[in-house]
């Protein structure tokens, strides 16, 4: 790879970064969706989902011109492999990564694999949870009979609230802000 394409792909990479840290930094009093009659809404940061994904097709892009300047085959499955993943990202701006709930209970992605394959939303009633911990990702996994789970991304805006929801509604389990 010529030094060009490096700087390239190192600023991508810092726009990115920055871009994710605006986005954290705008949001940081995000309130979720909450309708009149109790229902709410958790989604994940579309925008910062977005840079996310515009970050690594510029990077594809930047691959695949190196490649085919060079003729690296190696370059080549690197810009395959890194347009993809930007494409799985995009995925996760889908309903099926929204955190939802009611008086009934709670529907939300059961892992943090990418669809298809991954996330399949899960619906645990209030009384089904078992247990909530906070794994090494910091987010909170709600566990059910059947050790069904749903799990409460750290990234989701408005997380706190939804666990004081929780607390409200299963005061006996033990949930902690982090």
């Amino acid at each position: 790879m010529d030094q060009n394409t490096l700087i390239s792909l190192g600023l991508t990479i810092a726009l990115m970064a920055v871009l994710s840290l605006w986005c954290r930094w705008r949001n940081r009093s995000a309130m979720p969706v909450i309708q009149a009659d109790g229902r709410g809404c958790l989604r994940l940061p579309r925008g910062q989902l977005l840079f996310y994904v515009l970050g690594f097709f510029a990077m594809a892009v930047i691959l695949a011109q190196a490649a085919s300047q060079s003729g690296s085959t190696v370059l080549g499955f690197a810009a395959l492999g890194t347009g993809v993943f930007g494409a799985l990202v995009l995925l996760t701006t889908t309903p099926a990564y929204h955190l939802e709930w009611d008086e009934d209970g709670v529907i939300g992605p059961s892992g943090y694999g990418l669809l298809p394959v991954g996330a399949r939303p899960v619906f645990l009633t209030w009384d089904e949870i078992t247990s909530v911990r906070v794994d090494r990702l910091r987010s909170h996994v709600l566990t059910g009979r059947n050790r069904r789970r749903v799990v409460i991304y750290n990234a989701y805006l408005g997380k706190r609230i939804f666990l004081q929801i929780l607390h409200a509604f299963r005061p006996d389990l033990a949930v902690t802000a982090d």
